[in-house]
């Protein structure tokens, strides 16, 4: 069980203990829509979901938020449309884990998590994007099936020396090990100062969606803004091919080090409710 995972764990004993007694939490029934592929049924369970009127916990608070949400299951294949329906109902995955979960912990404080898509018929490049792909016209980009290699992994030891907690152990953290096919199609735009690699991002391909994974880049080079400048080339790629969404991944609610999400144009949010609004910072 993973830290958020447990984290949430224990925040729903402590909430269920805690108001049981006055009638305010309301568990719902577990989530029991399954996929049906040719291998055979995905399996899913429903870890905690439950509703609360108010919640004050590490210093953080919400105030009439409707449910708490903690999902998982583990899918081998899933199909392009079913990726799209999925993204679309605030789900991401690392390799054949599928997950979401509406509140997070980030620095010891209870946050709401903000699942983040980019409607690409209305984006338009900011002065500052276009100073970024500016900065980085003299390196080759690259754009195939994701393949992991020793040249990557070198990569991602010293990207991840950036992070102060946790910190990922591998690449297959995020990825399968057949990352591009399973569990569906996924890419990765890889950037080149000649034969030297500087930055690497990964991202899944649905049948109207694409949906950032995970990205790395060379930390010596952080003047070129290489992980924005790979969210500006996997939207290039969505647009060009005719896909409706990218979707860069999940941000919190305040100041935190996911910020760079939200830094782009035509932007929604996931209202936990079925519903996409207009990203208002």
């Amino acid at each position: 069980m993973n830290l958020i995972v447990r984290k949430l764990f224990y925040l729903s004993l402590f909430l269920s203990r805690r108001q049981r007694s006055e009638q305010n939490l309301t568990v719902s029934q577990s989530f029991s829509h399954f996929f049906r592929q040719a291998n055979g049924r995905l399996h899913t369970r429903q870890i905690f979901v439950g509703s609360v009127a108010f919640v004050y916990f590490f210093g953080f608070m919400l105030k009439d938020f409707p449910r708490f949400i903690n999902e998982e299951f583990y899918a081998a294949q899933i199909s392009s449309q079913q990726l799209d329906a999925l993204l679309a109902d605030g789900w991401r995955h690392f390799g054949t884990h599928f997950f979401r979960y509406n509140i997070g912990f980030y620095q010891n404080e209870l946050r709401r998590v903000l699942p983040l898509r980019v409607r690409l018929a209305k984006f338009e490049i900011s002065k500052s994007q276009r100073r970024v792909l500016r900065r980085n016209q003299d390196l080759q980009i690259v754009s195939r099936p994701i393949e992991i290699t020793a040249e990557k992994e070198d990569l991602f030891e010293r990207h991840k020396q950036r992070f102060d907690h946790a910190v990922p152990d591998s690449l297959y953290d995020f990825l399968s090990f057949e990352p591009s096919k399973v569990p569906c199609e996924a890419l990765e735009v890889c950037v080149y100062e000649k034969n030297n690699l500087l930055a690497a991002s990964f991202f899944d391909v649905g049948a109207s969606s694409v949906s950032a994974v995970y990205a790395m880049f060379e930390p010596s080079e952080t003047a070129r803004s290489l992980g924005i400048f790979t969210m500006l080339l996997t939207i290039n790629y969505a647009t060009e091919n005719g896909k409706t969404f990218y979707y860069p991944g999940y941000a919190y609610e305040g100041i935190s080090f996911y910020d760079y999400k939200k830094r782009f144009s035509a932007l929604e949010e996931f209202c936990w409710n079925g519903n996409w609004q207009k990203f208002v910072e």
